[in-house]
Formats: C-alpha cells, structure tokens, sequence
C-alpha cells in the first residue's frame, strides 16, 4: 500500500512535469499491472511473487490521480464533488466485488493463484482496451476561462514547474486540506482496521457475524451522494459551503462512531453460515434497541464521512491550476497514508497496552473532531485562493489565445 501510493504520486508528477497524455500513461500501467501480475502466477518462490506483485500494484496505480483529474476535466466546477463521489462509489463496488471473488474462488478450488489469474486476465481483456479507447480531454477543459479556447486548440501546452512547487505548499487551503485528512484518515484507518477484532473481542461475536454488522453500518455510504450533492449547490452562491458542510460531517462522524462504541454490545452469538447470522441480526434489531442504536450510529457515521473525501477533492480541484491536480491530490493522498500507517500502529499498541479495544478506538476517532477544526480554517481561506485561482487562469488563457494567434489559430467562434 505505501509503495503503491508512493507510486501513484511519481505517476501524478510525471504526468503534470511533462504534459504527457494521461492516457498513454494509464495504458502503461494498466499493462504493467496485467503482465507483472501474470509472471507472479507462476512463480513458486514467495519473494519473486511479493516483487512482481508489488510492482503490479505499484503500476495500476497510476488510474487513481490520472483517472480523477481526467474526471474533474470534464466536470463543471460546481458538479465535481457528486460526481466524484459516484466514481468512489463504483471504485468501492469493484473492490468488494473483487474480494468477495477471491474469497469465493480460493474457498471453493482452494487454489489461491486462481483469483489472481482471474485479475490478470479481466485486466488485460476489459481494462487495457477501455484505457486505450479512452478519449481524454486537454487539463482545463471544464474551466468556464478556458473552455471556449480549448475546444478550438484542444491543447493545454502548461505544465508542472520546479517554481510551482512553492505555490503549491504556499496555497493555505492545500496546507489545511492535508492537516484535515492527516487527522481524519486516523479515524478512517482504525475503523477499518481494528473495527472488525473490537466486535469479535468485545461484543463476543465471531468474523462472520461482525462482517454483517459492519455490512449493514456500511451501506450508509450510499446516502452520502445527497450530501455530496448538497455541497455542490451551496458552493455555487459561496465558496466556503464545502468546507463548512465537511466541517459539520467530520464532527457527527465523530460523535456517531463514539456513541456507537460507547454502547456495551454484547451479542453472544457466534455462527459460520451467513444467512443465519444475517436473520439473527435482523430479528434481534426488533428486540434489542441498544443493537438499533448501534447499528444506527454506524449508519449516521458512515453517511456523514462518506462525501468528506470527495469534497477534499473537489477543493483541491479549485484552489490548483490544471497542471497542478494530479500532484496536489496524490502528495495529499501519501502523507494521509503515513498517517493512517501510523495511526493503525499506534491504536495497535494502545490495544496491547491497556488490553481493550475500546478506548483506543474512541481516541482515534475523535481526531475527526480535529479534522473538522481544520476544515473550518480552511472555510476562511478558500474565497481567497479560488480568486487567486480565478486570476491564474485569466492569465492561462491571454497566454493560449497568444500561442493560438502564433500558431495561426482563428480565436473567432
């Protein structure tokens, strides 16, 4: 995970660095991806395979950054954060899709190399040829200042400097947009990591029965799209609504998470058949109102942290020029993984220290109250830096209707 993340911000870097077609690189690492999972097959020796699998890790994920930012290009400023939740959604979909298929394959053939070439072949057969009809639009393109020109050069010729990299760590909504997610992802990282051995541990359940009890917390992410939604029609008449409304979410996933491990669950139920554990949970949600409760704060939580990343995205994407995004979204993005890595260690060791799970779990997730206080400076900074942003590319586009007049481009419509 760190080595694919370090990967994907080289991959962010090299793309704004050398105005390269992003979807010459996505084919690359689409490819990579195939070929370096396929050589891991058929290796017996476990540290080849721990090579060849990295390294195909690290070269998909070149989609994340590259695919985002082609997203937020042909994207209207004020529909970016629904529409880049709807994408995480259905990134979240292939996810599970794809663990449930290695579960399934490798329990029924016990044969753990079959997902794997299951992967490599879906990935060659459907992703390389979807990567390489993929029709993408020059960097700017939704720029209501830039979208008349391009649609007649459709050339973005601005690229990453080593000067922008100071405007870029000087840009105070990026320095608050990162602060936010170093704190928020601790939460977001304990959750998913030690959520599951809190309920086994302390709720005296087993994985199966946990498994469901998160499942039926976690669909709560589906309703986050009308807040998502939400924010994009507030920002229209201010700037600062998105970080206000990400400010308010942070806090009620806080609270909603600390209620939920507040609760003395004690279900004392244990079964490795779904489907009884699945009518078990239903039956006793109409007899135990502490269950309700419980399962109803994971939902409120899950709703309310579920559009605070694609906020944090759709921020970035207009307070950075084009050039800018894929490195500012993936920079973000690594620091917020050594944080989650750390943070996921720490609870570890709280757990280990004090011999229970719920009190390092209520500490981690109230650093989401931390998160919402920087979304709140953030709401005070980011009228200033869109203006700023604004004024950027009134530049961008007296310097394209320059290249196009050398060029010998008609800027007429």
């Amino acid at each position: 995970m760190l080595l694919s993340g370090l990967a994907s911000l080289g991959w962010a870097t090299y793309s704004d660095w050398t105005g390269l077609q992003r979807r010459v690189l996505i084919v690359l690492g689409v490819l990579g991806c195939s070929l370096f999972t396929i050589l891991s097959i058929g290796t017996p020796i476990f540290y080849i395979f721990a090579v060849l699998y990295i390294l195909a890790g690290m070269s998909i994920s070149v989609i994340s950054p590259l695919a985002t930012t082609i997203i937020l290009d042909i994207t209207w400023r004020y529909e970016r954060t629904i529409v880049i939740m709807a994408f995480s959604i259905i990134s979240g979909i292939g996810y599970i899709f794809g663990f449930g298929l290695g579960l399934i394959t490798t329990a029924i053939f016990n044969n753990w190399r079959l997902p794997i070439a299951i992967l490599a072949a879906s990935i060659f057969i459907v992703s390389l040829p979807f990567a390489i009809l993929l029709k993408e639009p020059p960097k700017g393109f939704s720029e209501e200042e830039l979208n008349e020109i391009l649609r007649k050069t459709y050339r973005y010729p601005f690229t990453l400097s080593p000067k922008d990299l100071k405007v870029i760590t000087g840009n105070r909504s990026n320095i608050f947009a990162t602060l936010q997610g170093i704190f928020g992802i601790i939460g977001s990282g304990s959750i998913e990591v030690w959520i599951l051995q809190y309920l086994v541990r302390e709720a005296h359940t087993n994985e199966i029965v946990a498994s469901i009890l998160m499942g039926l917390g976690a669909i709560g992410g589906l309703p986050g799209l009308a807040i998502a939604k939400l924010a994009d029609l507030t920002s229209r008449r201010m700037n600062k609504a998105k970080p206000i409304i990400a400010a308010i979410c942070s806090s009620i996933t806080a609270s909603a998470f600390l209620i939920f491990l507040v609760l003395p669950l004690n279900l004392n139920f244990e079964t490795n058949d779904a489907v009884m554990a699945a009518t078990y949970l239903i039956e006793a949600l109409s007899k135990d109102p502490l269950l309700s409760t419980a399962i109803a704060s994971f939902f409120i939580a899950m709703v309310s942290n579920s559009p605070i990343g694609p906020i944090k995205v759709a921020i970035l994407s207009e307070v950075n020029l084009p050039e800018h995004r894929a490195t500012v979204i993936s920079g973000s993005g690594i620091i917020e993984l050594f944080s989650k890595s750390l943070g996921i260690a720490v609870l570890g060791l709280l757990v280990d220290l004090l011999g229970s799970f719920r009190i390092p779990l209520m500490i981690a997730v109230s650093m989401w109250f931390v998160s919402a206080f920087y979304w709140t400076k953030m709401s005070k900074t980011i009228t200033i830096d869109a203006w700023k942003l604004g004024l950027l590319l009134q530049e961008r586009k007296i310097l394209l209707l320059k290249f196009n007049d050398a060029q010998g481009i008609s800027n007429k419509s």
